[in-house]
């Protein structure tokens, strides 16, 4: 335990706020407590935790999924009404995982809409992201230029190329 606090406290003194707990899993008994009931933002080794937990909850055949929704009467090709893209979580509407072809899955969607009969669409196109609810980002992450990276997008049911845009700038 006092091996545990000092390097602890020398984390604190290099890198800003830290907290440990050591729980003994047989007794349950709490064999280190350093500032354990620290309000702490969670450092990316959480998602260690976040995914073991959702292996256990979901299982490991478990998939987002994200569905293409039409509202309205179909006759003769034409959608009377609108179509919504609703989000289910999946991280995969990217071109990271498509090419570099961030429109991959957009462009599959409209070949099976095509496939089911719907050739054109006189509503509008509608979008659902709100399957987690809460709020798009965490009012206790640093406030520097964090929100400027990649990795720290806006929480969303439905985040289309990890909610980035990549612009190039060429002369001329």
């Amino acid at each position: 335990a006092a091996a545990v606090k000092a390097r602890m406290a020398k984390s604190i003194a290099r890198h800003g706020e830290a907290s440990c707990v050591l729980i003994d899993l047989e007794s349950g008994d709490t064999l280190l407590d350093f500032a354990g009931d620290a309000l702490l933002a969670p450092a990316s080794n959480m998602k260690l935790l976040t995914s073991s937990a959702a292996m256990g909850m979901l299982g490991k055949d478990f998939e987002f999924s994200t569905r293409v929704l039409a509202r309205g009467n179909v006759a003769d090709g034409k959608l009377a009404g609108d179509l919504c893209l609703v989000g289910g979580g999946d991280p995969n509407i990217s071109g990271r995982f498509y090419n570099d072809e961030p429109l991959t899955l957009f462009r599959q969607w409209a070949m099976q809409i095509k496939g089911a009969g719907i050739t054109s669409v006189s509503g509008d196109l509608n979008y659902d992201s709100t399957l987690f609810g809460g709020d798009a980002f965490n009012p206790n992450w640093p406030q520097d230029d964090q929100y400027n990276r990649w990795y720290c997008a806006e929480v969303s049911a439905l985040a289309f190329n990890d909610n980035c845009i990549s612009v190039k700038v060429t002369p001329g």
